[in-house]
């Protein structure tokens, strides 16, 4: 596939997210999510600082879109979408078998799409990341990003605890 005809169908895929949360999130109580989002663009923000010259995952650069350019459309329009429904839809108030197979089934989701991705070279990993990593973070990203509705302070503790160890672990230069 041609990297102009990448570039196209990946933001064919942002348009699709949009699409979905607009159809299925929440979007009328947009203000009850919103201190979650900012987390996690925060979150996303601060990687790509401290990572900058030393990431762990990159978009290829494609004719259209720069790395810088594609990561701020995720942050800005997939983040946002994917959060109005994951958390919108979350079983609350089920038992923990539903909660552990709804936080499953987004884990596994998110994790194809982005293996999707890897295979068609829109996304590279870079000094140690891998696959089995990024499973791992994304399901531990989730996990926070529920807590954080509940119990912020715990997750900005356990965010800044966690990449410390990362840094740590990658040997990422601050």
């Amino acid at each position: 596939m041609s990297h102009v005809m990448v570039t196209w169908v990946w933001i064919l895929i942002r348009g699709i997210w949009v699409a979905i949360a607009w159809r299925f999130g929440d979007w009328r109580n947009w203000k009850k999510y919103q201190s979650t989002i900012l987390y996690f663009m925060m979150c996303d923000l601060l990687y790509n600082f401290l990572t900058y010259n030393h990431p762990l995952w990159y978009y290829t650069t494609m004719p259209v879109i720069s790395h810088v350019g594609a990561n701020l459309l995720v942050m800005f329009i997939t983040y946002p979408s994917a959060l109005l429904l994951y958390l919108y839809h979350f079983p609350n108030a089920s038992r923990f078998k539903n909660k552990v197979m709804y936080l499953t089934a987004w884990g596994l989701g998110l994790s194809l799409i982005e293996k999707a991705y890897k295979l068609a070279g829109i996304l590279n990993y870079r000094n140690g990341w891998n696959t089995w990593w990024s499973v791992g973070f994304t399901f531990v990203a989730l996990i926070l990003l529920k807590m954080h509705q509940t119990h912020p302070l715990l997750v900005y503790l356990l965010s800044v605890g966690s990449a410390v160890v990362l840094l740590m672990m990658f040997h990422i230069p601050v």
